[in-house]
């Protein structure tokens, strides 16, 4: 699945309260509604990919926005989230973390080369035929962790 070219549209689930969390968005990036983002090796916060050193920081929330500057920007962590797979993530990995393919598709470690570390899978269901999992974003380690 190719990264997002378009806005997203978010499914959230109640129950767990996600933290807003400001940042400071790349230069000459497009932000797209619902994408997922990541700390890159200078840690600016950029769409999100398979890259080597990558942090997850969130899932951007704001209009469409390609950047000219560094922009201020806000990112939700730490609530419950549908997001699209690519397939490979299957109902035994539940309890599992789930890691970056691009922006908007999760896969599991096997797939994946760098393990960019999203959150916890909590069950695998599909919307609109799209393939998808739920998951808590920023949970990788027992705790849900704000950047």
């Amino acid at each position: 699945m190719a990264a997002l070219a378009d806005e997203k549209t978010d499914v959230h689930r109640k129950g767990l309260d996600g933290r807003y969390v400001k940042v400071i968005l790349k230069t000459t990036k497009t932000f797209y509604p619902g994408a997922m983002c990541s700390y890159d090796t200078s840690g600016d916060v950029v769409p999100s990919t398979d890259a080597a050193s990558e942090i997850f920081a969130g899932i951007y929330d704001g209009a469409t926005l390609t950047t000219t500057a560094d922009t201020d920007g806000q990112l939700l962590i730490g609530q419950k989230e549908w997001i699209r797979q690519d397939g490979n993530i299957t109902a035994a990995m539940t309890g599992k973390v789930a890691v970056v393919l691009n922006d908007q598709t999760l896969t599991n470690a096997t797939t994946a080369t760098n393990d960019v570390k999203v959150g916890q899978i909590l069950e695998l269901e599909s919307f609109g035929g799209n393939a998808g999992c739920w998951i808590v974003t920023g949970k990788t380690d027992g705790l849900v962790v704000a950047p």
